[in-house]
């Protein structure tokens, strides 16, 4: 995000990409679009936590501003997962204090290396409550440091759960 709005070249692209004809005319938008069966992932960094940019968070909700990102890809045919959001990227570290950073990049750290040990995938799901956390938890998910309604399991730990069920 670059001032609540997209960086100058990916609006340059929904610009020039998809242009009308090529990518969507009144009869070949949405579910009949040009990119229907491609995926596509808003893949996003804020410097402010997670509780900034929620409903009635100080910078605003997160979900409405991706929105007409999310929309325009939708409105092309893609199918639109939801965005990952990474929150707290700090763009001014030396204004902080070197202990905080510091533990900042050691975490950082961790997470890029549990990202190999798994391969860099997991499946991620967004628990809607406390309830609902607490279903994935007794399933294997660990909730990501930033957020503990977001939780993740390796693709291999479920493969091999998935092998000793016998459900394989």
């Amino acid at each position: 995000m670059w001032w609540r709005l997209p960086p100058t070249m990916m609006k340059g692209w929904f610009d020039r990409a998809p242009a009308y004809g090529a990518a969507y005319t009144s009869k070949k938008r949405f579910e009949k679009g040009r990119f229907v069966g491609k995926r596509a992932m808003l893949s996003v960094t804020v410097g402010a936590s997670h509780a900034t940019y929620e409903h009635d968070g100080r910078s605003g909700d997160i979900d409405l501003m991706l929105w007409p990102v999310n929309f325009s890809l939708a409105y092309v045919g893609y199918d639109v997962h939801a965005p990952f959001v990474a929150y707290g990227v700090e763009a001014g570290l030396r204004y902080f204090d070197p202990v905080v950073v510091e533990a900042r990049l050691r975490d950082i750290v961790a997470d890029f290396r549990a990202a190999e040990l798994v391969g860099g995938r997991a499946l991620v799901v967004k628990a809607i409550d406390d309830e609902a956390g607490a279903f994935w938890r007794r399933r294997g998910f660990r909730p990501s440091r930033d957020d503990d309604k977001l939780l993740f399991r390796s693709i291999a730990d479920v493969a091999e759960a998935l092998r000793e069920a016998g459900t394989d």
